[in-house]
């Protein structure tokens, strides 16, 4: 099974932080992962990364409703950043508002909504979707 190089899961919540590293690490589909809990951290490693040649997470899966700054806040932060390349968007939310879904369909940036919690079978779905794609690029 093709494997993920790098996961990031940025989310408040650290109980869902530690149930979802548990579900990746049950998955065994990457071979790092990272979760942060605070979306100014979150920027701030967007911000070393630019700076440094290390291993760029390919899949990014952002909450939506965070203190400090909302997951759409920090997509226009990390859009500012200029960075030459971005990972692949997951927005990972327990929102339901009709307005989250449909930001969440219209941005470019912004590959799928994935309602909380995430689940091993999910994962390994997502997987095999953006395998094809992150071998293109």
């Amino acid at each position: 099974m093709t494997k993920f190089n790098f996961l990031l899961f940025i989310d408040d919540d650290e109980i869902t932080n530690a149930f979802h590293e548990i579900i990746v690490d049950t998955a065994d589909i990457c071979d790092r992962n990272l979760f942060i809990s605070d979306p100014v951290e979150g920027i701030d490693f967007f911000k070393g990364l630019a700076n440094k040649k290390e291993v760029f997470p390919e899949i990014l899966f952002l909450d939506i409703n965070m203190p400090k700054m909302n997951g759409w806040e920090f997509i226009e932060a990390l859009k500012a950043l200029n960075l030459e390349s971005l990972p692949i968007i997951i927005m990972l939310s327990t929102s339901t508002y009709e307005r989250d879904i449909q930001l969440a369909a219209s941005n470019e940036l912004v590959y799928k909504y994935i309602n909380k919690p995430l689940e091993e079978n999910i994962l390994k779905a997502l997987l095999s979707e953006l395998a094809p794609i992150l071998q293109s690029q």
